[in-house]
This record gives structure tokens, C-alpha cells and sequence, in this order.
């Protein structure tokens, strides 16, 4: 099967739960992405994988959450001056 030109859409890392089991890893913008096996097996004997997604929780860019840091912040007056990971516009 041939396919035309492509991007990367996000990228997953490899994992192994507490139960040994593989499983896939990621972010995807607002959501983080988990790609699990499933117990289904598909006609011809191949494994199936489930795309799951749930909403991520924002990230600054320095990697951490968000927290109130001032009176200002906790009345709902949000600080701009520092970009947010999952800003559309970085500025």
C-alpha cells in the first residue's frame, strides 16, 4: 500500500506497567495519549491497539504546572508574560 506524503503527528514512547505489559505514551496539544493493547485480536491473529485520550493538564514551558502565585492570579487576573506549552500563540 503506498502513502503519500506525511507528517509526524505527536510522538509516543514505549512503557511497561507494574504487570509487564507494553504499552504507548504521549501528548498530543490539550491531550495525553495512551495506546494500549487490546484483548481483541483482529481476523488474521494481529494485535489490536486502543487510541486512548484524555485531556492533559497545562504546562508551563519550563515543564512544571501552573500554581497561584500571587493575590492577582487567585482573582482570576492571569500573569501573560510567560509563553504556556500548549499555547497556539507562543508571545
Amino acid at each position: 500500500m503506498a502513502y503519500g506524503e506525511s507528517i509526524k503527528l505527536c510522538r509516543v514512547y514505549e512503557k511497561t506497567s507494574k504487570n509487564g505489559n507494553t504499552y504507548m505514551a504521549g501528548r498530543l496539544a490539550g491531550a495525553k495519549i495512551a495506546i494500549l493493547k487490546s484483548r481483541d485480536v483482529a481476523d488474521d491473529g494481529g494485535a489490536i491497539w486502543d487510541v486512548m485520550l484524555t485531556q492533559a493538564q497545562i504546562r508551563e514551558a519550563n515543564g512544571h504546572a501552573p500554581e497561584l502565585r500571587n493575590q492577582a492570579e487567585q482573582q482570576g487576573i492571569a500573569e501573560t508574560s510567560r509563553p504556556l506549552l500548549d499555547d497556539a500563540i507562543p508571545f
